[in-house]
């Protein structure tokens, strides 16, 4: 289990095939962006079933579901 995602759901922001031999790369560069930008918490994760590598980030918790004690 991947210790950033912490069993929650996660967005997908982009996947490179692992046959390129720059895909892990590529895949690294692209978190890095998006760590900068919108998502802090975006990674790379390898996709056993596509045989991919996958630029992740932890999904959004939704506002509305905020309670106000």
């Amino acid at each position: 289990m991947c210790t950033s995602c912490r069993g929650r759901e996660r967005t997908v922001l982009d996947t490179f095939p692992a046959e390129s031999s720059r895909a892990n790369d590529r895949a690294e560069w692209i978190a890095g962006e998006q760590r900068a930008a919108e998502h802090p918490e975006a990674h790379v994760h390898f996709d056993l079933d596509r045989d991919a590598f996958t630029v992740v980030a932890p999904a959004e918790l939704d506002n509305e579901m905020e309670i106000n004690l």
